[in-house]
């Protein structure tokens, strides 16, 4: 038998006339998974005429459609010397690989799936591991991507998948830059960049451990930093800052191992910044005043660097004041962690518009006990009321504003669409700012 498989695959070779029938057949099989169903060839040549003709035995004329059922063909293979050679393995020769049904093909892919995940269970129990294996298994949402490289690049998935594993593994017990960490992991220190597989991998994988969802007032970079920062990575810890003043920082809960030059800039009545590198050093920050008091936040710079002056030329020193520059970024996020860990009250100031309403509302429903609206009443909005019409998309940012204490001003911002910015209450904040901390020293 083993001759007349050899001699049927020399002749199906040789004979032009089968170079288009084969590999349809093949694909039939392959679709069905039997033997069965017929292929379809248009446009018949010479060759193909006269070589279906003879096997056929039946007329086939150049240039015409010819309609061939798999059984047909088996039948007129059992009428020439090839009869009881195996057709699918004849065909498998033919075309260069064992033929396989769609059906086998699925099951061997879920046997595949099914022991790779097990041998990955297996592998890694430390660390996150275990749990994202879990909602990978699961198909949770943020994991639909590993799925995909799995049903469609096999070799591509295993690799990253082990990168991704390595880096839960691992990830660092103190803040590590993510390209030192990607080094130390895989020798890579670009492996884990944003664009990579395995970088897109390692953020979803820590946003499904999170639990946290996107936020839509949040820029894609900023999620993504605060993403990899709750897990002690960093991409960027200097172009990330916040502007302060009056404040100082302290590594231990006493405030005895202080930051020097923090409290040297408010003795010299000098503003810093201060990059997320640095906030990283400290574990406390607060006011530099020995009386204490709140610490004031703003996202204007102009309006901060207008406190300042006003509150200066008045008292002789800088206020404990924040300016985040526009929404919150990553140091802007650790600044107050860091004021809430020291005790701090904090009052944060910004524009009557959605967004800045927005940011209020993140900060204060972030930290409930600490966090405080400063001057966001119906009477601030009238005086910082301008001529800036707010568009109905910006309009429907309001139906996020749900925090009580913003009730009424949402509901007049609704009536007059004007926008409030608080440049128009400088005045009125540096005024505050003195009472409370003139209360303060009182106290």
């Amino acid at each position: 038998m083993a001759d007349a498989l050899a001699e049927a695959i020399r002749y199906f070779r040789q004979e032009a006339g089968f170079s288009r029938l084969v590999p349809l057949l093949a694909k039939k099989y392959c679709s069905i998974g039997r033997l069965g169903g017929t292929v379809v060839l248009t446009n018949l040549s010479h060759e193909e005429a006269g070589a279906f003709t003879a096997f056929f035995r039946r007329s086939y004329q150049t240039g015409q459609k010819a309609s061939i059922g798999f059984e047909q063909f088996v039948q007129a293979l059992e009428k020439t010397r090839f009869s009881g050679v195996d057709i699918l393995e004849l065909l498998g020769n033919l075309c260069g690989a064992s033929l396989v049904s769609k059906a086998e093909q699925a099951e061997a892919a879920a046997q595949f799936r099914r022991q790779f995940w097990q041998d990955l269970c297996s592998q890694y129990r430390k660390g996150l591991c275990p749990v994202w294996l879990e909602a990978v298994r699961d198909r949770q949402v943020g994991t639909r991507a590993v799925h995909l490289a799995l049903e469609h690049d096999v070799h591509h998935f295993k690799e990253n998948v082990h990168l991704v594993l390595r880096a839960l593994t691992e990830l660092p017990v103190q803040y590590e830059r993510l390209s030192v960490f990607a080094r130390r992991i895989c020798g890579n220190p670009h492996v884990f960049d944003s664009q990579t597989p395995a970088g897109k991998w390692l953020l979803d994988a820590l946003k499904v451990l999170s639990g946290r969802q996107a936020q839509d007032d949040k820029s894609a970079v900023e999620e993504e930093n605060e993403r990899l920062y709750a897990f002690g990575l960093l991409r960027d810890d200097v172009l990330n800052f916040i502007t302060c003043a009056g404040l100082a920082a302290a590594t231990d809960a006493d405030k005895k191992q202080e930051l020097p030059y923090l409290r040297q800039a408010w003795e010299n009545g000098s503003m810093l910044n201060m990059p997320l590198r640095e906030l990283l050093k400290c574990r406390y920050l607060y006011g530099a005043l020995k009386c204490g008091g709140p610490v004031f936040i703003v996202e204007n710079s102009g309006v901060f660097s207008s406190l300042l002056d006003l509150f200066y030329q008045q008292t002789g020193f800088l206020p404990p004041l924040l300016c985040t520059h526009g929404q919150f970024k990553l140091a802007s996020w650790a600044a107050v962690e860091r004021l809430a860990a020291a005790g701090c009250s904090v009052r944060y100031s910004g524009d009557f518009d959605p967004e800045g309403l927005l940011i209020a509302q993140k900060l204060v429903e972030r930290y409930p006990d600490q966090a405080h609206f400063w001057h966001y009443g119906l009477a601030d909005y009238a005086i910082s009321l301008s001529q800036v019409k707010l568009d109905d998309r910006r309009i429907k940012k309001l139906d996020s504003v749900y925090h009580p204490e913003l009730a009424e001003v949402v509901a007049e911002m609704r009536r007059l669409k004007l926008a409030g910015y608080q440049e128009a209450l400088v005045e009125s904040l540096s005024e505050d700012m003195q009472k409370i901390n003139q209360k303060k020293k009182e106290d």
